[in-house]
């Protein structure tokens, strides 16, 4: 509600201090997307795509963070990531739960448990 009324500073601290009381719960997978979404919107992409994943590190079953991931991505014209996220989604599903970690750039996704490399 803080940053609808323009108060992004105290947005990011009260993310913060959610994260600080439970940081692996279903709960604190929620408020990282919720916060990729602010820094989305302020257009702040690449933390955006940082608590996305982050999100996901949580959740990796998480059909709206994944798809709010790649619409980001359809937003600034990168189509080809857009789909290769989606279909991330959709391995995982089908093969599991996975968590999703950074590898040397955002471009490079490792999907652990099978340590299947994209």
């Amino acid at each position: 509600m803080e940053w609808k009324e323009g108060n992004v500073a105290k947005a990011r601290e009260l993310y913060q201090i959610a994260l600080s009381i439970n940081s692996t719960s279903e709960s604190a997978a929620r408020c990282l997307q919720a916060w990729g979404v602010l820094e989305q919107r302020l257009g702040n992409l690449s933390a955006a795509r940082r608590l996305f994943r982050s999100s996901l590190n949580i959740n990796s079953q998480s059909y709206v963070t994944w798809m709010t991931w790649a619409s980001l991505e359809e937003d600034q014209s990168n189509s080809v990531r857009a789909e290769e996220i989606r279909n991330l989604y959709f391995q995982q599903v089908r093969y599991g739960q996975y968590c999703v970690l950074e590898c040397k750039s955002w471009n490079v996704l490792k999907l652990c448990i099978g340590c299947i490399l994209m």
